[in-house]
C-alpha cells in the first residue's frame, strides 16, 4: 500500500512539472565552447518582467559570475552570456517566473544544464541582444592572434574587419525607418534587436504631429513607475479602417515628472487624445487607432530616463473573423486587462472595468463584508442560539441530579417483590396459630 502511495505522489508531481514547464520554453544549447556569447530565447505566457535578478549561474553547484544580461522584445525575453573559459559542466536557472497555467498566475522555475567544452571560441560579443531608440555598438573580442573579416547582416553593413582583442562595431539607425524587431547577423552570431523609431502624436484638431510628446511636470526623486490597462492588447480582427483602442497611463508613483516620452511606430498607429500631464497617482487616457490593414507585432513604448515601460499590440487581420458587435471593443479580462472576475460574494479591492466577460477587477477578490443593516439580525439570531443552549444545559443538568432510571426501575421492581411476600409470610403465622389451638 505504501508502495502504491509513493508512485501515486511521485506521479502527480510529474505531471505538476509537466504543466509549470508547458507554461514557458527556452531554445539553450547543450554545449557551448569557451569564452562563446550564448543567446537563448524565452518565450510563453510570462505575466510579469524578468529581469537579471532572475538569473543565476553555477559551476556543479557553485554559484559563479558571469557576465550576461536580459532583454525584453515583444512578448519574448533575451538572455546573453558569456561562457566562463573553464571546461566543465554548468547550468543556469531562471526562478520566480509569473505565468499564467491552468486559470491561474502559476511561480515558475527553469533550469537549463550545459557543458563548457575544451576549445576556446574564435570570438565573442558583448551585448548578445540590442534594445535601442539610437545609433548603437556591438563589442566584438577575437580570441586569435591574426585579424580576419567576418560577414555583417545589417542595412548599410556586409563584412567588418576584426583584430585580435576588442573591437566596436557602430550600428546606425538611419537606414531603418520602421520600429521593428530584426535578427543582426555578426558573424557567427544572430543578434535580436528590437529598433526603435521613435513616432509622434496628434495633439490636435488638425491632425499636425511632433516628433516625441513631451510629458511636462516637475519631479522630486521618485522611481518613475507607470502601469497600463490594458496590459497588452492580443487580438483578431477584420480588416477595418476604424479600429481604435483606449488606453490608461497610470503614475503609481506620488510624484510628476519631466520630458517622459510615448514612442510607437506612426506607419502602424496614430495617438489621439490630449496628455498635457500625469500627475502623481493619477491616469491620463488616449486612443490607440491603427492605420494599416497587415497583421503587426509591435510596443508602445513610455521611456522616462533609464526606465522604459512597454504595451505589447499584436493585431492579427482575418477576412473572415467573427465580432461580437456587443462587446468587441471591449478588452478580455484575463489576456489583456490581466485582471480576474469576481464571485458574486466576494468584491473587488481596486478598481473595476468592463470586460467581454463582464465587470473585470483589477486587483484582488475579497469576501464582502457584513452589512451594518444586516448586523442586529445577526445579533438577534446569536442570542436564541444562546438561549436555547442555556435551556438545554438546565435541562441536561436536572437530569442528571436526579437518580439513575434503571436504579429508580430495580428499586420499584424490589419493592413490588416485597409487597408480594408479604401474605405468605401472614399465612405462616397464622398456621402457626392454628396449629397452637388445635
Amino acid at each position: 500500500m505504501k508502495r502504491g502511495t509513493i508512485i501515486i505522489v511521485c506521479f502527480l508531481v510529474l505531471i505538476l512539472l509537466s504543466i509549470g514547464a508547458g507554461a514557458l520554453s527556452m531554445n539553450a544549447k547543450d554545449s557551448y565552447q569557451k569564452q562563446e556569447t550564448a543567446i537563448v530565447r524565452i518565450y510563453g505566457d510570462i505575466r510579469e518582467p524578468i529581469t537579471k535578478g532572475h538569473v543565476n549561474f553555477f559551476r556543479g553547484h557553485v554559484s559563479i559570475p558571469l557576465e550576461y544580461d536580459v532583454q525584453k522584445m515583444g512578448n519574448d525575453y533575451y538572455l546573453w552570456f558569456i561562457t566562463s573559459n573553464i571546461e566543465g559542466n554548468y547550468s543556469f536557472n531562471i526562478n520566480n517566473i509569473a505565468s499564467y497555467s491552468n486559470g491561474a498566475i502559476q511561480r515558475v522555475n527553469i533550469e537549463k544544464n550545459y557543458t563548457v567544452g575544451n576549445t576556446t571560441s574564435d570570438y565573442y560579443i558583448n551585448p548578445g541582444a540590442i534594445v535601442s531608440n539610437s545609433d548603437f555598438s556591438i563589442k566584438l573580442f577575437l580570441n586569435n592572434d591574426n585579424a580576419q573579416s567576418i560577414s555583417i547582416s545589417y542595412p548599410g553593413k556586409n563584412s567588418e574587419m576584426i583584430s585580435p582583442g576588442e573591437n566596436t562595431i557602430i550600428f546606425s539607425l538611419n537606414s531603418v525607418k520602421l520600429t521593428q524587431i530584426i535578427t543582426i547577423g555578426v558573424g557567427k552570431y544572430n543578434v535580436p534587436a528590437y529598433l526603435i523609431i521613435s513616432g509622434s502624436q496628434n495633439n490636435s484638431q488638425t491632425g499636425n504631429t511632433t516628433n516625441q510628446t513631451i510629458i511636462n511636470q516637475t519631479m522630486q526623486n521618485y522611481t518613475f513607475n507607470v502601469s497600463f490597462s490594458p496590459k497588452k492588447i492580443e487580438r483578431f480582427e477584420q480588416i477595418n479602417n476604424n479600429l481604435s483602442y483606449p488606453i490608461e497611463i497610470f503614475n503609481n508613483v506620488n510624484a510628476d515628472f519631466e520630458n517622459v516620452t510615448i514612442i510607437f511606430n506612426p506607419k502602424i498607429f496614430l495617438l489621439t487624445g490630449e496628455i498635457n500631464k500625469l500627475n502623481a497617482n493619477k491616469s491620463a487616457f488616449f486612443n490607440l487607432g491603427i492605420i494599416t490593414n497587415e497583421s503587426f507585432r509591435e510596443i508602445i513604448f513610455v521611456n522616462y530616463k533609464n526606465y522604459s515601460y512597454q504595451l505589447p499590440v499584436e493585431i492579427t487581420f482575418r477576412k473572415n473573423t467573427t465580432i461580437n458587435l456587443t462587446n468587441g471593443n471591449l478588452y478580455d479580462c484575463v489576456n489583456e486587462i490581466q485582471g480576474k472576475i469576481c464571485a458574486p460574494e466576494e468584491v473587488c479591492t481596486l478598481g473595476s472595468v468592463p470586460s467581454r466577460q463582464g465587470i473585470c477587477c483589477k486587483g484582488s477578490c475579497a469576501v464582502k463584508p457584513a452589512s451594518a443593516g444586516g448586523s442586529w439580525i445577526g445579533w438577534l439570531i446569536a442570542l436564541v442560539i444562546l438561549g436555547i443552549i442555556g435551556y438545554l444545559f438546565f435541562k441536561f443538568k436536572n437530569v442528571k441530579s436526579t437518580k439513575n432510571p434503571i436504579e429508580r426501575q430495580v428499586q420499584e421492581i424490589e419493592s413490588k417483590e416485597k409487597l408480594m411476600r408479604r401474605p405468605v409470610d401472614i399465612d405462616k403465622n397464622q398456621g402457626k396459630n392454628l396449629n397452637k389451638k388445635s
